[in-house]
């Protein structure tokens, strides 16, 4: 009988989720999540997307354009200003991954779910 595999547990990159959580909003290197967990980038990397199903960097990108969701529909801020508030270089980058996760520009969001 072959012996599956056992996957390592979460709390591996649990430090890692934790600052993302209160940092996603800010620059946050993905060699400074490894070192949190005590692991290699490529570790680091493999580990995250095992568990996560997506890279690091992917998962830093959702958790920006979720919040921007939010902001969207809750306050009347410049959607430049949204963009940047969370991180993201400016707005054109900001348009780019909103459009990529949610299927529409953060205007047409903001008219749509107001």
């Amino acid at each position: 009988e072959k012996q599956r595999e056992l996957r390592p547990p979460a709390s591996d990159i649990s430090p890692a989720l934790a600052h993302i959580r209160s940092n996603f909003h800010r620059d946050v290197p993905i060699p400074a999540l490894a070192a949190k967990c005590g692991l290699s980038v490529r570790q680091f990397e493999r580990k995250f997307k095992e568990h996560l199903k997506t890279p690091p960097q992917q998962y830093l990108i959702k958790m920006r354009v979720h919040a921007a969701c939010d902001e969207l529909r809750r306050t009347r801020k410049p959607i430049a200003d949204i963009a940047t508030d969370l991180g993201f270089y400016d707005q054109a980058a900001f348009s780019r991954q909103f459009r990529k996760h949610m299927g529409m520009t953060p205007l047409y969001y903001r008219k749509e779910y107001r």
